[in-house]
């Protein structure tokens, strides 16, 4: 598969450095998480080909790891559940269970459309 090279914009990261961007380290993370999961590597490259796209499109000088971070979950949302999890999991920071629980319990009321996960 050929690509074209295209001028991306940098990456600020949390702690306001500026990196360029790397599509194989947004791969790797994604693999990561999707690890001995049935997610087929070819929706993994799909993910990172629409995030590169989106970046394009925007034609912002930078982007931030928090908008890059969001996208990737929102991909995984719909992918994989456990995938998405695992990701949050690094992305999110949780510090405890409870953290984890409650970002289990958002992916919940999101997929149910409910309120409070267990709602009828």
């Amino acid at each position: 598969m050929e690509r074209v090279d295209i001028e991306m914009p940098l990456v600020k990261k949390r702690n306001n450095t500026f990196e360029p961007f790397n599509r194989d380290k947004l791969r790797l993370a994604m693999q990561v998480s999707c690890g001995k999961r049935p997610v087929a590597s070819s929706q993994i490259d799909k993910v990172v080909a629409e995030i590169e796209w989106k970046i394009i499109q925007n034609n912002q000088e930078h982007v931030t790891t928090r908008e890059l971070g969001e996208a990737v979950m929102r991909a995984l949302r719909g992918i994989d559940e456990i995938a998405y999890i695992r990701y949050a999991s690094v992305y999110k920071r949780f510090r405890d269970v409870e953290e984890m629980i409650e970002g289990m319990r958002d992916l919940l009321t999101i997929e149910t459309g409910r309120d409070t996960p267990g709602e009828a």
